[in-house]
């Protein structure tokens, strides 16, 4: 199976990423605070989503394609593998981890947060 990440209209085709390590999240944007009897006011403007991603042992042209897309400093499309999107996200903390061998092959790892 695969997904797509990048800049819209020109996303990259990549492999989903690993299940085991795949963690999407969602959080509301807003706040809360006491009002003067001690009622808990809430106001939530939005929701949105982040996901933790690890594409495991990518190599070649898969590799450098992925690295390109999460390196850029701009807002990516994301296709998530469980459906919907595309979700305009920012990558952050990008991790690889090189394995040992004949061949160039790391696991690549990042944030990606909706925008």
């Amino acid at each position: 199976m695969t997904t797509k990440i990048g800049l819209s209209g020109s996303e990259a085709t990549v492999a989903n990423p690993e299940v085991q390590s795949y963690q999407p999240r969602e959080d509301f944007i807003g706040s809360s605070a006491r009002a003067l009897d001690g009622t808990l006011r809430t106001q939530i403007v939005a929701l949105k989503r982040k996901w933790s991603v690890t594409w495991a042992a990518q190599e070649g042209v898969a590799l450098s394609g992925l690295l390109t897309e999460l390196r850029r400093l701009a807002t990516l499309s994301w296709y998530p593998p469980e459906g919907g999107g595309p979700y305009a996200v920012q990558a952050s903390n990008l991790r690889l981890k090189y394995m040992s061998g004949n061949v160039l092959r790391a696991d690549v790892s990042c944030d990606l947060e909706q925008v």
